[in-house]
């Protein structure tokens, strides 16, 4: 790789946004859910318990690493979203930006990934979200406790 199509890959990469939101209260619900089910259980049958108590805490911590952070961040050709690790992402492109805007959504869209009436949201705690809308028409909404930075980010 030549010097020069490496100073111009480490540029395309250079972030103008980065932002984490971890889980927090969410995290935490999950690890003492799966990990007081087996407790909660205990005694009903021996081959039931053991199952639990060794699959409970794998389910937890699988969960938590993948679903424990939510990252948001703009480099200046592509917004990238990425739960935990990065296993579940979504990359788009700067220019097939249409818009973002400032919305709250309701309780009832809940948390994580899910399919709402405007679209999917990719939010991981709170009712703050960016609603972004696509030069196709789709929309999807990205959830943030800084709404303001990450329009920002995005707007050209």
């Amino acid at each position: 790789m030549s010097r020069k199509t490496s100073k111009r890959r480490k540029q395309e990469t250079t972030s103008v946004y980065l932002h984490n939101q971890g889980g927090g209260v969410w995290v935490a619900g999950i690890m003492g859910s799966f990990g007081a089910l087996p407790l909660l259980l205990w005694g009903m049958n021996e081959s039931i318990d053991t199952l639990l108590i060794g699959i409970g805490p794998v389910i937890a911590t699988t969960l938590s690493v993948t679903f424990g952070r939510l990252q948001t961040e703009v480099t200046q050709t592509d917004l990238h979203i990425r739960f935990g690790t990065g296993l579940i992402r979504k990359n788009i492109p700067l220019k097939d930006i249409k818009c973002a805007t400032q919305k709250r959504h309701k309780w009832f869209n809940g948390w994580g990934i899910g399919l709402t009436t405007s679209g999917w949201l990719w939010n991981i705690w709170g009712f703050d979200l960016v609603e972004i809308t696509l030069k196709k028409g789709k929309k999807f909404s990205v959830g943030t406790d800084d709404p303001e930075g990450l329009i920002t980010a995005i707007s050209p």
